[in-house]
C-alpha cells in the first residue's frame, strides 16, 4: 500500500463515521408507531390498510378568534344558497356540514401530488369533532381514501377553502388511481374561498385563509408552520420518521378547519342582518349584489334604501343609489327606481348611467321626447368637461350610447317639422 493508497483511506474514514453516526441518530429517533405518543392519536387498522389518526373535540361555544363555533348552527339555513346562488342549496340542514382541508405532497398539484393528511370538521352530539387522517407512507393511501368517502356519503354538504380548484380534483384524481368511487362528485360542494371574495376582497391585502381569519375574526395562530413549507416537512418525514415537525403541520390543519367555519359563520350573519353586521357601505353593497344574482330584488332594494335612509358613507351614495334603482327597475316598479335615479344624478358625483336611463324612461314610457334629450345632453356635457380636464377615459360604451340616443332623439324632434 503506498503513500497514496492511504492518504485515500483516510480521506474515506471521516465520511464513513458521519454515515454510521447520522444511521445510528435515525434509528434512535421514533419510529412510525411512537407518533401516537407525540400526537395523541391511534394507528388505525382496516382490512385495506392502515393509517394514522388524530381526533381533537371542541365545546360548540368554543370561540375561534371572536366567533363562537355554535353562531355558525344558529344561523338561518335557508340563506346559505345566496352564497352560492344554488336553491339545492336552500335545503341543507347546518349539522350535515363536512368543512375538508388537506395537505399535500405539492402545492401546484399535478401527477403523482397527493394528499397525505386530511382534516374534516364536523358537528356531533354538541361538540365539534376534528379528525386527521394521515398516511406514515404512500402504502396507507387506500386505507385512508376508504374511511374518508365513508364519513363523507354521511353528510349533505361539504365546505372547503379552494376546495373547488385545488382540495376536491386532487382528492377525486387519486381516489381513481387507487380504483376507489369519490363521494365528493355527488355531494353539495361550497368553496368559501369564492364567498370570502364576494363579501371582503375589497378590504383585504389577499383572500388566503389567514389574512381572511386574521382580518375578519381576528384569530391568530401560534407555532403555525407556513403552507409552503409543508410538503417538505413530510418528505422528512418519510426520510427519518422524526414526527416531531408534523406537530405544526397538524395545527396548521386543524387551525384551516376551525377558520373555515367561523368565517361561515360570519359570512351567514352578514347575509340574515346586513345592517348590522356589515362594517361599511362597501360590504352592504356586496351583500345587495348577492341578493340581486339570486334576484331576489326586492331584499337588495329594500337593503340599499334602509342603508341611505340610515346615512350611508358619501363614497358609496352614488353606487347605493344605483343599484337600488336598478333593483326597482326589475321589479317594474318605476316610481322608485325614477326617484333613484334623479337622486343620483343630483349628488355631487358623475356618472352617465343614471343619464341614460332617465333618458329611456321619458323616451319610451313618458314620451317625452324632449325631456329625454335634456338629459342626454346634459350627460354629454360633462362627459366632455371630464375628458377636457383629463379624467375618466372608461366611459367609451356610454359615449357611444349616448351619441347614438342624442341623434335618434334629434329625429324624432325633428320629424313633425318635416311633415
Amino acid at each position: 500500500m503506498d503513500i497514496k493508497e492511504r492518504l485515500q483511506l483516510i480521506d474515506k474514514l471521516p465520511r464513513n463515521k458521519n454515515k454510521i453516526v447520522s444511521q445510528q441518530r435515525v434509528d434512535s429517533l421514533p419510529g412510525p408507531a411512537n407518533i401516537e405518543q407525540l400526537l395523541g392519536g391511534q394507528m388505525v387498522e382496516t382490512p385495506s390498510g392502515r393509517y394514522f389518526c388524530l381526533e381533537k373535540t371542541h365545546p360548540v361555544d368554543y370561540r375561534h378568534g371572536v366567533v363562537p363555533l355554535l353562531s355558525y348552527l344558529e344561523s338561518d339555513a335557508s340563506l346559505l344558497h345566496l352564497l352560492v346562488n344554488d336553491p339545492e342549496f336552500g335545503a341543507v340542514e347546518l349539522e350535515q356540514t363536512l368543512f375538508i382541508d388537506t395537505e399535500t405532497t405539492g402545492l401546484s398539484g399535478g401527477a403523482g401530488t397527493c394528499a397525505f393528511l386530511v382534516g374534516v370538521g364536523y358537528f356531533q352530539d354538541s361538540e365539534f369533532r376534528v379528525v386527521q387522517y394521515f398516511m406514515n407512507d404512500f402504502d396507507e393511501e387506500h386505507a385512508l381514501m376508504e374511511t374518508l368517502a365513508k364519513l363523507v356519503s354521511r353528510f349533505q354538504v361539504i365546505v372547503s377553502y379552494n376546495g373547488k380548484s385545488y382540495d376536491i380534483p386532487l382528492l377525486n384524481s387519486r381516489y381513481i388511481y387507487q380504483g376507489l368511487k369519490s363521494e365528493f362528485q355527488t355531494v353539495r360542494h361550497f368553496d368559501l374561498l369564492h364567498t370570502v371574495r364576494r363579501l371582503w376582497k375589497h378590504r383585504l391585502p389577499d383572500c388566503s385563509l389567514a389574512t381572511a381569519e386574521q382580518h375578519l375574526i381576528k384569530n391568530t395562530r401560534e407555532g403555525d408552520i407556513p403552507g409552503y413549507l409543508i410538503p417538505i416537512t413530510y418528505f422528512d418525514y418519510l426520510r427519518t420518521k422524526d414526527a416531531g415537525p408534523l406537530k405544526s403541520v397538524f395545527y396548521h390543519n386543524q387551525q384551516d378547519i376551525l377558520s373555515m367555519v367561523a368565517l361561515m359563520a360570519k359570512a351567514m350573519h352578514v347575509l340574515q342582518d346586513p345592517l348590522r353586521h356589515c362594517e361599511n357601505g362597501e360590504e352592504l353593497l356586496r351583500v345587495g349584489k348577492l341578493y340581486e344574482a339570486c334576484r331576489r330584488y326586492g331584499e337588495a332594494g329594500r337593503l340599499y334604501q334602509s342603508h341611505l335612509e340610515n346615512g350611508a358613507d358619501e363614497s358609496n351614495e352614488q353606487e347605493l343609489l344605483i343599484r337600488m334603482a336598478y333593483a326597482y327597475k326589475k321589479l317594474n316598479q318605476w316610481n322608485r327606481a325614477v326617484k333613484a335615479w334623479q337622486a343620483c344624478v343630483e349628488t355631487k358625483r358623475f356618472h352617465p348611467l343614471p343619464y341614460i336611463e332617465l333618458a329611456k324612461h321619458y323616451e319610451h314610457r313618458v314620451k317625452d321626447v324632449s325631456a329625454a334629450k335634456k338629459f342626454v345632453d346634459k350627460a354629454l356635457k360633462e362627459m366632455m368637461i371630464l375628458a377636457n380636464l383629463g379624467r375618466r377615459t372608461d366611459w367609451d360604451e356610454y359615449g357611444e350610447d349616448l351619441k347614438y340616443r342624442l341623434q335618434r332623439l334629434e329625429r324624432k324632434l325633428d320629424a313633425p317639422l318635416a311633415k
